[in-house]
This record gives C-alpha cells, sequence and structure tokens, in this order.
C-alpha cells in the first residue's frame, strides 16, 4: 500500500496526527485500486463532492 497526494509532504489528520506523504499522483498511474477518502472540504458549498480539477486529472 502506498499513500499519495497531489503535492507530497506532511498531511495534518482531523484527529490531530501527521502523516508524512512520499508520493505524488505519478503512482497512480500504477494503481489497481485507489481509496479516496473524504473532507470537510468535500462538503463546502463550491465543492459539492465532486472532485477538483486536478484530482480528476491525475485519476484520467
Amino acid at each position: 500500500m502506498l499513500t499519495a497526494t497531489l503535492t507530497p509532504g506532511p498531511v495534518i489528520a482531523q484527529a490531530d496526527f501527521t502523516l508524512e506523504v512520499g508520493h505524488g499522483p505519478e503512482v497512480l498511474a500504477t494503481a489497481v485500486t485507489v481509496i479516496v477518502p473524504a473532507s470537510e472540504d468535500d462538503y463546502r458549498p463550491e465543492t459539492q463532492g465532486r472532485l477538483s480539477d486536478a484530482l480528476s486529472a491525475a485519476l484520467a
């Protein structure tokens, strides 16, 4: 299992801990399964549960 983010580096979780994510979107090209967890940002009116353009492009 690998963790990835659009911009590798520290990711602060709501449970008050930090994940050091060392992989960028390039690892998605070889992934068999991709899990995208929800966040508070996913429920803001301007997002309404849609993926960002950057994440959509990385998953394409």
